[in-house]
């Protein structure tokens, strides 16, 4: 009966005509250009984090071109019609989806971001020789600390991901579930 519905057909004649793209896709592309995500960077520790959000990420989808947005894009736009990006984003979420994909493709290096989330603590002075501002992984850790997470917890999924491998190449359990 639900297979019958017109909605299911209609769907299921279109297929692959179907979105998949994600949300922020354009933004996305843009930072994994050199030049594009080193200003990037700049611009979210001189600005802050939520005037960065919100120039950055003012729509989730692009314009149509007569197809439907994906459901994943689509969810999206309806959060940012709730209020700007530094309202609706989660804590780091601005960082992430500017930082990360420009540290995937190399566009920036891990150290350039520490670097630059460093730098803009206040009270930090490299020329002084200074050491940088405690690090403590806190939750809910400032808008510099949570660029410099951006780095760390892709660091950390990565070497949760290299034991587990290792631990199955060893006829071992991967996962934390099965320990």
């Amino acid at each position: 009966a639900v297979a019958a519905a017109p909605a299911v057909r209609d769907a299921a004649a279109r297929g692959s005509a179907a979105s998949t793209e994600q949300p922020f896709e354009e933004v996305a592309l843009a930072m994994c250009g050199r030049g594009a995500a080193s200003a990037a960077l700049r611009t979210y520790v001189v600005d802050g984090a939520a005037a960065f959000a919100d120039a950055t990420f003012s729509r989730a989808c692009p314009p149509s071109g007569g197809g439907s947005p994906s459901l994943h894009c689509a969810g999206h736009e309806r959060l940012l019609a709730g209020g700007p990006a530094s309202r609706v984003f989660a804590l780091r979420e601005a960082a992430t989806r500017a930082i990360g994909p420009a540290l995937a493709v190399g566009a920036v290096s891990a150290r350039e971001v520490r670097a630059a989330a460093r730098e803009g603590e206040p009270g930090y002075s490299r020329a002084a020789g200074e050491a940088p501002p405690d690090d403590a992984q806190l939750w809910g850790r400032s808008r510099l600390g949570a660029l410099a997470d951006v780095v760390e917890w892709r660091e950390w999924f990565t070497l949760l991901a290299r034991r587990s491998l290792a631990l199955r190449e060893a006829g071992e359990a991967g996962t934390a579930v099965a320990e």
